[in-house]
């Protein structure tokens, strides 16, 4: 959860109470303090948040990662941008968790005002709510939302997100084109990402093996999910399926 700014503000007093025992001019001394309690204040709550995202993204355990964020939504005090970016990771936790609907219902309520082009968090909420759709069986209005939003998004941009090569490989796949979709997840596969974004293509490579009657692959890979997935929902789906 975020760090009390309170605790680093009462840093800063120490830190500048000592310099000015060390008879540093007064004003240094209260630049000095204040740009080493700043410092400090982003990078411990930097590893915080990092941590917390990787009970998600690495330790595979969206219930901790829920819980986790909800607690740092208390910590927010009512912050609109800070439960803003809150809500995304809450949509992430529970598509990660199988809950599609929920996820969808918060990514809906987001008042897309906080979310920015520059730091990636509109194109996530785009992608995110996109693959909801599909989930859900909504193709249409994925569709609609991908050509629109989508398309706005990159033209504002000045760089393609990397996870816009496996927001299509889902769409492809929900649209039946699996050669198209298979070379997409392969390539997301050769660049460096998270274990869980890992296992969720490894997951739909099997269900396209599934599909096209390589049974022998899709068990490779279902077993793959079912024995690293942990608490993900496609992990219990592939134990269903072995």
């Amino acid at each position: 959860m975020l760090v009390n700014r309170n605790l680093f503000i009462v840093v800063a007093i120490i830190i500048m109470v000592v310099l000015l025992l060390l008879n540093i001019d007064i004003i240094i001394a209260a630049v000095i303090a204040l740009v080493i309690a700043a410092v400090g204040y982003v990078v411990v709550n930097f590893k915080k948040s990092k941590k917390r995202l990787n009970l998600l993204e690495e330790d595979c355990d969206p219930e901790a990662f829920l819980a986790n964020t909800e607690k740092q939504r208390i910590a927010a005090k009512g912050n609109a941008k800070t439960n803003t970016y809150l809500d995304l990771d809450m949509a992430a936790g529970l598509m990660a968790a199988g809950d599609f609907n929920k996820a969808k219902e918060i990514l809906a309520s987001i008042d897309k005002a906080y979310l920015a082009v520059e730091n990636g968090t509109l194109f996530i909420y785009a992608m995110n709510y996109i693959i909801c759709l599909y989930e859900l069986g909504e193709t249409r209005q994925a569709e609609k939302m991908y050509k629109t939003e989508i398309s706005d998004i990159l033209a504002k941009s000045r760089f393609v997100p990397l996870y816009k090569i496996l927001l299509d490989a889902e769409r492809n796949y929900f649209l039946k084109e699996y050669d198209e979709s298979r070379e997409l997840y392969n390539d997301m596969l050769r660049n460096k990402i998270s274990k869980g974004k890992q296992l969720q293509i490894t997951y739909r490579l099997a269900q396209i093996d599934e599909i096209e009657g390589d049974t022998d692959a899709a068990k490779e890979k279902y077993r793959e999910v079912a024995e690293r997935g942990n608490k993900l929902w496609i992990a219990e789906q592939a134990k269903m399926k072995l």
